[in-house]
């Protein structure tokens, strides 16, 4: 099982909840399981007219223990090996206790810092400029520019 966290409300753009679904869809297509997790405070439209199923969390910084102890009880719960997520919200230090349950997935948009992940998306075009390649060391999977640009599909 794939868990998607991302967040989408009146501060945080819905560019995020859309690469995700777009993703999730893709997943499903190849038959995979998925789950949202969202703040409570998210607007989960986009999940609900596309039937993804979602979960809420209490609106906290997703980076905050809480936050992170919350994420990974999810992920035990469900079984699920796999944790996309999509947020700037989240620091090394969340990403490596997360890491401790599943293969964690980072999707961003620039590199503000090396992060201890597992795999890192980033669709933007201008990613050759970042210098993913000599920052990151060979066992994180770097899918980088715009052929793993997610859009939407219908499915």
């Amino acid at each position: 099982m794939f868990v998607f966290r991302v967040d989408s409300n009146s501060m945080i753009g819905v560019g995020h909840m859309y690469r995700c679904v777009a993703i999730a869809k893709a997943l499903k297509i190849m038959g995979k399981e998925v789950m949202f997790v969202c703040r409570e405070d998210s607007d989960v439209s986009m999940l609900q007219q596309s039937f993804l199923p979602y979960r809420f969390v209490p609106s906290v910084r997703l980076g905050s223990e809480e936050a992170i102890n919350t994420l990974k009880d999810i992920m035990c719960e469900l079984r699920a090996n796999v944790c996309i997520v999509d947020s700037c919200d989240i620091d090394n230090t969340g990403l490596k206790s997360l890491k401790e349950k599943c293969k964690v997935v980072l999707i961003e948009d620039k590199l503000y810092e090396v992060m201890d992940v597992d795999c890192i998306i980033n669709p933007n075009i201008y990613t050759s400029k970042l210098n993913y390649e000599n920052k990151y060391p060979n066992n994180v999977d770097l899918l980088l520019g715009m052929d793993y640009s997610p859009f939407i599909i219908d499915a």
